[in-house]
């Protein structure tokens, strides 16, 4: 292993990448600062106490065996894919933070228990509330199950929030049950296995590509909604697609290569339609169109219905 003087007070960027032999590391100093991806590709590493302002984004990416992490009490930001492919189980928090609560548990709550802050990559099965600690959680926080390969659904009836890459390539999640969401961040749901698309309204801040790669089968836009570029993009199980009347932009690539879906029809207030709309939409039938799509489209257009 390899122990850290009390002098030291700053671990650059990348600095034990790629250790993979490196089974145990000792900080004697009271508070570091860690580097982004400080010790990615450490497989060999177990555990780790970390005490720094901020936990940066990427620090134990590829940590393949680590299981267990201690947050100190000085900790009071985690940054995106800090636990990346590992094997963490259990977060503790030690006493005194002020920024987060776990308590020996497989997620990170912030203080008032309202954000999952991050969900143990070793967490499988079915999520609800009652496992994670049963207190009224209001917001996923960005990547928070993101890669996560064994959870299957998440329950989470008070949530209207969900931040970037929230459940980011957890391509084993076929359901979340949420509430009436306000913010979906960009990529929030890619590339999981959700048939249905969570509940949201025209006033629902959607960001780019937040639905792209899952399973869906159906879209329905509310009406005077502005859809971000990318967010059904390769979506391969949609079918059915039904816009509002007062629409007048599509975004770019916003349906490119839903190879499932056949028809479509255009608001007559449409005015533009974006770079690679439908793009590859490989089952479009009855051209009516053919600028749109290679293979394009039964496109057409209600003021001609």
């Amino acid at each position: 292993g390899v122990v850290l003087p009390a002098t030291l007070q700053t671990i650059g960027e990348y600095a034990f990448a790629g250790c993979e032999s490196l089974k145990e590391v000792t900080v004697t100093a009271t508070l570091v600062k860690y580097g982004a991806y400080a010790f990615t590709g450490c497989e060999k590493l177990k555990s780790f106490y970390v005490n720094a302002a901020v936990l940066p984004e990427g620090m134990f990416y590829e940590c393949e065996d680590l299981k267990e992490i201690t947050i100190g009490p000085d900790v009071n930001a985690i940054g995106e894919f800090a636990f990346l492919d590992t094997d963490v189980a259990t977060f503790e928090v030690k006493e005194g933070n002020k920024a987060f609560k776990s308590g020996k548990k497989g997620y990170i709550l912030s203080a008032d228990g309202k954000t999952l802050i991050a969900a143990a990559p070793a967490l499988s099965g079915d999520i609800t509330a009652e496992q994670l600690g049963g207190g009224k959680i209001t917001a996923i926080g960005d990547g928070a199950f993101s890669h996560n390969g064994k959870v299957t659904s998440v329950t989470l009836p008070d949530v209207t929030k969900v931040g970037d890459y929230a459940f980011g390539s957890a391509k084993q999640i076929t359901a979340v049950t949420l509430g009436e969401l306000k913010e979906i961040g960009e990529y929030a749901f890619f590339e999981t296995a959700i048939t249905t698309l969570p509940v949201f309204t025209a006033k629902t801040e959607i960001g780019r590509y937040a639905f792209a790669f899952t399973a869906i089968t159906e879209v329905t836009v509310p009406d005077k909604m502005e859809v971000a570029e990318g967010v059904f993009s390769e979506c391969t199980k949609l079918t059915t697609v039904s816009l509002p009347g007062s629409l007048s932009s599509i975004a770019d690539q916003i349906f490119v290569s839903c190879s499932s879906l056949t028809n479509v029809v255009l608001p007559a207030a449409l005015t533009e339609l974006g770079n690679y709309t439908f793009n590859n939409c490989s089952s479009f039938s009855n051209a009516r169109n053919s600028s749109l799509c290679a293979s394009s489209t039964s496109i057409s257009s209600m003021s001609n219905q």
